[in-house]
């Protein structure tokens, strides 16, 4: 379980965001009618959303560096794993996935094995299937 820590930031910015996404959804369908002034207002405030959603991912990755990760009763300070959201969440990933999975086996399914299990008929499927034990052998078939 990743607990997120201190939101403040993050409500602050999803609040802004929120009402620019409602001007915008207000006054997009009519900025043929509007005057060009208002035309102006309504390009910045598009302009700003995409600030606004790029502080907001921000804000998101900050809130849940500063939170904490249980797992089985430990906890790990998120800090401790990376510096940064996407490194934090594989090192995460990486750390407890031995416990999940005890008899993991890392492999690589193409999108056309998959295809094999998603067929009408099941004939001549990976090996790989096998060794996840996915697919059994009965006589040798």
């Amino acid at each position: 379980m990743w607990v997120v820590g201190p939101d403040d930031e993050l409500e602050d910015v999803v609040r802004e965001l929120q009402r620019s996404r409602g001007l915008i959804k207000k006054y997009k369908p009519l900025r043929e009618s509007l005057i060009p002034a208002r035309k102006l207002l309504l390009q910045q405030e598009e302009n700003r959303v995409e600030e606004l959603e790029q502080q907001a991912r921000q804000a998101i990755a900050e809130a849940w560096m500063a939170g904490k990760l249980f797992f089985r009763g430990r906890s790990f300070e998120t800090k401790e794993q990376a510096q940064s959201f996407v490194v934090a969440l594989t090192a995460a990933g990486n750390r407890v996935l031995p416990d999940l999975y005890p008899h993991f086996l890392e492999t690589q399914i193409q999108p056309a094995e998959l295809e094999q299990l998603l067929g009408e008929d099941l004939t001549g499927p990976s090996q790989k299937f096998v060794d996840l034990e996915i697919l059994t052998l009965d006589g040798g078939r």
